[in-house]
């Protein structure tokens, strides 16, 4: 446990305001997905091409979109990926197309913007709990669906930033294995499907057990942001992991603070 000890610091520091997206020499090699019937999102398309210069698909219909996802996953290099997509979509849901992404690891760091549908509160809490790395209600305007995906972006250009930087490679505790080299979780040899954010929280907690993490502490290290909004989404991914783990029940809530690893036998 000799690197996991480490302070990490650093990893969620925010980018400058100015930078809409990755770099200039890495827009070229950014998508952005619109999945949604009658073509609702153009404007938000025209907006994000002419201001940014990213690369713009549109799918009127699931199958459309899944056959889209399907052509970027045979690109010899991925790129950073958006999907932006409806809940409602004909001949499949945008739920259904964010499990296609979370089911494949060359998508691992694509992130997926689902609009819910008009007065279902708890559908953007399943959606977020199902691998949604954000969610909105309808109603909901094209500047605020801009401003989402300037900041999923901005997010998937610090998850660049760091990757291959994690402070452990291999770690294995009372039978769950993480292999930061591999992106691979399993629980007495059962393999767990995390989400990048998930798998990221998995690591911080691995990597200071015992340590009381709080609230701002965890948000600055998954997404680099502070508010209550993201608090509510944090509380919500860390359940779910939770929930995927619940045969080794690591991780602590600290009421009205965050969360800590349980004190366990050292890291090998």
């Amino acid at each position: 446990m000799k690197s996991v000890g480490k302070a990490i610091s650093g990893i969620g520091a925010d980018l400058s305001e100015k930078t809409v997206g990755p770099a200039n020499e890495d827009r070229h090699n950014t998508t952005v997905l619109f999945c949604s019937r009658e073509n609702r999102f153009q404007k938000v398309k025209e907006r994000i091409a002419l201001r940014s210069g990213f690369s713009v698909s549109a799918a009127y219909d699931g199958e459309e979109a899944l056959w889209i996802l399907r052509k970027h996953l045979s690109r010899a290099e991925i790129g950073r990926l958006v999907i932006v997509t409806e809940f409602t979509l004909p001949l499949r849901t945008g739920l259904e197309l964010c499990q296609f992404v979370r089911s494949h690891p060359r998508l691992s760091e694509a992130s997926v913007l689902i609009v819910s549908e008009e007065g279902d509160s708890r559908q953007c809490i399943d959606l977020l709990e199902s691998g949604a790395d954000d969610c909105l209600r309808e109603p909901v305007g094209p500047r605020e669906i801009e401003s989402r995906i300037v900041a999923l972006l901005r997010r998937s250009e610090r998850k660049a930033g760091v990757r291959g930087h994690w402070p452990f490679e291999r770690v294995e505790i009372e039978g769950l294995v993480v292999d930061t080299a591999r992106f691979e979780v399993s629980h007495n040899g059962q393999e767990i499907q995390l989400s990048y954010k998930e798998f990221t929280v998995l690591v911080l907690f691995l990597s200071r057990p015992g340590r009381a993490l709080s609230y701002d502490e965890i948000l600055s290290f998954v997404w680099g942001e502070h508010s209550d909004r993201r608090r509510e989404n944090l509380k919500v991914l860390v359940h779910a992991l939770r929930k995927k783990i619940s045969g080794a029940p690591f991780i602590e809530a600290i009421r009205g603070f965050g969360y800590r690893m349980r004190d366990s036998p050292p890291l090998v």
